[in-house]
């Protein structure tokens, strides 16, 4: 059985995107693909013991190893150098954070966790000709939270709910009593959170761009907030700038917004509440139900199954 090794940043333990995708997504590929492969979650030594760094790497002989993010950073450059020599495959799931100069031929896949990721890392490696031939770049979609679950009957009343960090939506003074926003703050407060997500019928996954114009050209987000969303049932009020939103939804989907503006996303809540239970409503959360299926777990987990089998 092959051993696959989820690796993060030391101190990353109680990061979000740690959580979900390196907890949570090894007990998803666990419960489907653990008659194959085993899995686990891992941290190196800190960079100041390089010994503790060296036998680290040398314990991972034979297996395939994920790196989350720029874990790679926080390996020595012998403890990297032993890791490549010695595993079976190793791969960076990019999640969130540009590929670097110095991973670009480290390892033998690139995991995009969004189509818009996936187009980055492809232009980006193209342009460059002395990377080593056979990396591969694969697309890994990002899951919902796994404590969600659909509303077994849908909310009587129409209410909108942001469900994350301030600093990563766009939301006006005039708008912030109009949405629901729970504290998304540490963990133990996160039951609340996803009682608000599970009541609410529609999530609101305004988004701006990231950052100056060169930096959105190699960043890329997964549409996670919308994911969430879909598992839970509920409707999405979404700006098409947002990556991903328009290939899970599709361009004619009722609740997208073509800009930023304070009017158009007022606009648009009085729209959502309008339709609220009708027909348009309704076939919204047909495609919500569509969103669902294309993340659901076995999905996930047959997606890192394809590249696992890589190294078989």
């Amino acid at each position: 059985m092959t051993r696959v090794v989820f690796l993060h940043r030391p101190g990353h333990a109680n990061f979000g995107g740690k959580i979900m995708r390196c907890d949570q997504l090894a007990a998803i590929a666990q419960r489907h693909l653990g008659d194959r492969y085993h899995f686990e979650v891992l941290a190196p030594p800190p960079r100041r013991f390089p010994v503790r760094q060296r036998r680290f790497a040398q314990s991972l002989q034979g297996a395939v190893v994920i790196l989350l993010k720029n874990a790679a950073a926080s390996l020595t450059p012998r403890a990297l150098e032993i890791l490549r020599a010695r595993v079976r495959g190793l791969c960076i799931d990019h999640l969130d954070v540009p590929a670097s100069n110095e991973t670009f031929g480290l390892v033998d896949v690139h995991i995009a966790a969004s189509f818009r990721g996936k187009e980055i890392l492809e232009k980006t490696l193209a342009g460059h000709s002395d990377l080593p031939a056979g990396i591969e770049i694969k697309h890994l979609a990002h899951h919902a939270d796994p404590r969600l679950s659909p509303l077994a009957r849908g909310a009587e009343r129409f209410s909108i709910g942001y469900f994350g960090k301030p600093s990563n939506t766009v939301l006006a003074s005039s708008l912030a009593t109009r949405i629901l926003s729970p504290d998304y703050g540490r963990d133990e407060n996160f039951a609340s959170v996803v009682e608000g997500m599970q009541r609410c019928p529609m999530h609101y996954c305004v988004r701006a761009p990231a950052g100056r114009p060169a930096v959105a050209e190699r960043l890329a987000k997964p549409f996670t907030k919308g994911f969430n969303a879909a598992a839970v049932g509920a409707n999405v009020l979404v700006n098409r700038q947002v990556d991903d939103a328009v290939a899970y939804l599709g361009e004619d989907y009722p609740f997208l917004i073509d800009d930023l503006s304070e009017a158009s996303i007022n606009e648009a809540i009085e729209k959502a509440r309008e339709l609220f239970g009708g027909p348009e409503w309704a076939r919204g959360l047909d495609t919500m139900r569509e969103v669902r299926a294309r993340t659901a777990p076995a999905e996930i987990a047959r997606q890192l199954g394809d590249i696992l089998a890589l190294f078989d």
